[in-house]
């Protein structure tokens, strides 16, 4: 049976960093890339990491953006999802 190389420790650190990355990613801080610095070293060197770290960018932009579009629509009275 083969580990889930996401559980060693050093992966841990960094894979539970990525949800705020992405979050500050999508809402443009401009410091994120300082802030993240080592995950962004880490993500480079690291296929699974990187892996998950564009599952959860596609999965988080996704939420964002029919987040936005539900704002949009009730902004101009419109029903949701009509």
């Amino acid at each position: 049976m083969l580990a889930n190389p996401l559980r060693e420790e050093g992966h841990r650190q960094f894979y539970q960093q990525l949800p705020d990355f992405v979050t500050a990613l999508l809402l443009q801080d401009e410091g994120a890339t300082l802030r993240y610095a080592p995950l962004l070293y880490h993500l480079v060197g690291c296929d699974n990491c990187h892996q998950a770290y564009l599952e959860i960018y596609d999965a988080m932009r996704a939420a964002l953006s029919s987040q936005e579009e539900s704002i949009a629509c009730l902004e101009d009275g419109a029903p949701p999802g009509g």
